[in-house]
């Protein structure tokens, strides 16, 4: 599941009616949730939790990640349910459901659930926020030269659509001393290219596991008039998140 955090979106309209059936007990169910274990991380938890193939080294979670066999059971009776009766599901509960989702996770990341979309995954969410500007020639597009490649793919796609609207880059500048360089590095770039819109802004670096200083950025890009728009894709479950404090223009991340 991915978020996209979009603050001062409309929000929703909330408040779904639908008459009384056989399928309340099945809807109104709970939604599972993964009990809590005394098991250590590693072999133990792979093998009660997991359907890993136990020949395979699985150490990419974080572009493909596994499935807990706990969630993976409460999406099977979800499906019975839909499928048990789609009219029904789609037409007058999937919306009700659907609005709990949005303030579970609301709560979980510290945001008004009005300014919360749950979307496909985080690339889904960048490319909602990135398609849906209006960019005019002079714009710029502000990306970190370690960012996620298809985050610069959607950045570079988009300036091929607008005539005259570049891609600009903020130059990681490693080894770090603290984080006060990744600061002054988007400082730099920002002063280096007028005209920048919007600064696409790793929470977690993917390819360093850098964890980017945004509170500090987004007050620059802010005091700029440069919209912000957070990278949060592995963020979520490893940083405790208040979204609405953080107070970044767009944030976009995955549970």
């Amino acid at each position: 599941m991915a978020t996209e955090v979009a603050h001062n979106s409309n929000g929703f309209t909330n408040g779904m009616n639908g008459e009384s059936n056989g399928l309340t007990t099945m809807l109104t169910k709970p939604c599972k949730t993964v009990p809590s274990t005394s098991a250590d991380f590693g072999k133990k938890i792979r093998q009660t939790d997991f359907i890993l193939d136990p020949n395979a080294v699985h150490l990419n979670h974080g572009a493909y990640g596994a499935t807990p066999k706990p969630i993976m059971e409460e999406q099977f009776r979800l499906m019975q349910v839909r499928d048990s009766n789609p009219e029904l599901f789609i037409r007058y509960r999937y919306k009700d459901m659907y609005y709990k989702s949005v303030e579970r996770v609301a709560n979980f990341v510290g945001s008004n659930p009005k300014n919360l979309v749950i979307v496909d995954n985080a690339t889904a969410a960048m490319n909602a926020v990135i398609k849906s500007l209006k960019f005019k020639a002079g714009d710029k597009i502000l990306v970190g030269d370690q960012s996620y490649k298809t985050v610069k793919r959607l950045a570079k796609f988009t300036s091929n659509e607008f005539e005259g609207v570049e891609v600009v880059s903020m130059t990681l500048p490693l080894p770090l001393s603290s984080s006060d360089d990744l600061v002054r590095a988007f400082e730099k770039a920002i002063d280096a290219n007028p005209g920048i819109k919007i600064a696409v802004i790793d929470h977690i670096n993917a390819p360093t596991g850098i964890i980017f200083p945004v509170h500090q950025i987004i007050a620059l890009c802010r005091e700029r008039g440069i919209l912000s728009l957070i990278d949060g894709a592995h963020t979520p479950g490893h940083i405790p998140l208040q979204l609405d404090e953080l107070g970044a223009d767009f944030y976009a991340g995955e549970l």
